[in-house]
């Protein structure tokens, strides 16, 4: 076993001192920017997030519909309907409706979401903290200015709902490494359910466990996502597979992934397609050479491949929103060190420009959100590219 994965006696001192101040002082900072989103929005074209549309366009429905059409998966429609109810028994409804009746106040959805989103916030942050506590043994300050005070972690904690997904993966990993073989999958089918993309790293994760025990990680990931979907699928299929087909359908190429709208406008989209299949396999197909004998004494190469499916998921998918780099965030910051950390830096700004002045750029500014997507692209680019060249690399580096 390498000196990665040799556990040693943990302090927790570190997250209540450090970590976990800064990290509510990021969520903090992330609310401020949601309450305050309309002198901001004059000033900036700013977009206040997936909180405010949720209440503009679901509210009514969320407090009267059992289960309808709407593009997120089964999972986030049960999250949200939660908060839905805890909304309407801790508010009372004082907005009228078009569709009749009075709803809750945006404040105070806004208020509800964070403290939940907030809390997996939190989460996230504690399961970084073990991460590299237990395995990774990360330079001093790493987690805090590489991870909690980065432009992703304060603009997209609360942003959307992206929280939820990262939580299940970080702590999906620690379950992991931690050789909770049940608790690691179970986690993985937990955020599959609730957003599509934790769902590549299953194949990888599949490799730390014992062969005798792989059917029996695949059953709990199974029926993590069984419990999600089932009972949704059973009230209104249609429902059910409107968000899939909606993912499916999505071309609109003002958010369409940029290399391949690049490449579906220079190749045509079959054989732009198979170029982003062929390049993405033939890296996978390189990580695969470089795995080590026992994946699990090698936290390094866990946490580069789960970077570089990740990075490739975005990369073949044909939407790309700016909270997409949220997801590559934790395994950023376990993976790649810090020769990276410049690029990264100006990957995040580019991408933070484009979230917080939407509106603006899309007023009248279409040359400048095309440079700060270049800039953010090329970034993402030369980050998965890094993460082959950190996977050809000795395991134990």
């Amino acid at each position: 076993m390498s000196s990665h994965g040799t556990a040693r006696p943990i302090d927790d001192g570190p997250f209540w001192r450090n970590l976990l101040p800064a990290t509510l002082a990021a969520i903090l900072a992330s609310y401020l920017l949601r309450a305050f989103w309309q002198p901001l929005h004059g000033l900036f074209g700013s977009y206040p997030s997936d909180i405010w549309y949720m209440h503009v366009n679901y509210s009514w429905f969320l407090v009267h519909r059992g289960f309808f059409e709407m593009e997120y998966p089964a999972g986030m429609f049960a999250f949200v309907k939660a908060l839905s109810v805890v909304c309407q028994h801790l508010f009372s409804p004082t907005e009228p409706h078009p569709h009749g009746g009075l709803l809750y106040r945006y404040e105070d959805w806004l208020a509800v979401n964070s403290v939940a989103l907030g809390l997996a916030g939190v989460g996230i942050s504690w399961c970084m903290h073990r991460l590299d506590a237990e395995f990774f043994h990360l330079r001093r300050g790493r987690l805090l200015w590489a991870f909690v005070w980065t432009p992703s972690f304060v603009f997209f904690t609360l942003f959307n709902y992206d929280a939820l997904p990262v939580l299940c993966c970080t702590a999906s990993l620690l379950a992991l490494l931690r050789r909770d073989a049940v608790g690691s999958f179970l986690l993985l089918g937990i955020g599959t359910g609730v957003k599509i993309y934790p769902a590549v790293l299953m194949p990888l994760y599949l490799l730390g466990v014992p062969r005798g025990h792989r059917l029996e990680a695949t059953c709990w990931f199974l029926g993590a996502l069984a419990a999600l979907n089932l009972p949704f699928l059973w009230l209104n299929p249609q429902a059910w597979w409107f968000p899939y087909h909606w993912q499916m359908g999505f071309d609109q190429a003002d958010q369409t992934g940029r290399f391949l709208y690049t490449l579906t406008t220079l190749l045509g989209k079959g054989p732009a397609l198979l170029t982003m299949a062929s390049l993405a396999l033939g890296m996978v197909a390189f990580a695969w050479r470089k795995m080590p004998q026992a994946p699990l004494d090698s936290p390094l190469w866990l946490a580069r491949a789960s970077l570089l499916l990740v990075g490739l998921f975005i990369f073949t998918k044909n939407v790309f929103s700016p909270q997409y780099l949220f997801w590559l965030l934790p395994f950023a910051t376990l993976g790649t060190g810090y020769p990276f950390a410049g690029v990264a830096s100006l990957v995040e700004l580019a991408n933070i420009a484009e979230a917080f002045g939407l509106d603006y750029w899309r007023s009248g500014h279409e040359e400048g959100l095309a440079g700060i997507r270049l800039v953010r692209d090329l970034g993402l680019a030369a980050l998965v590219a890094h993460t082959v060249v950190l996977l050809g690399r000795s395991r134990d580096d």
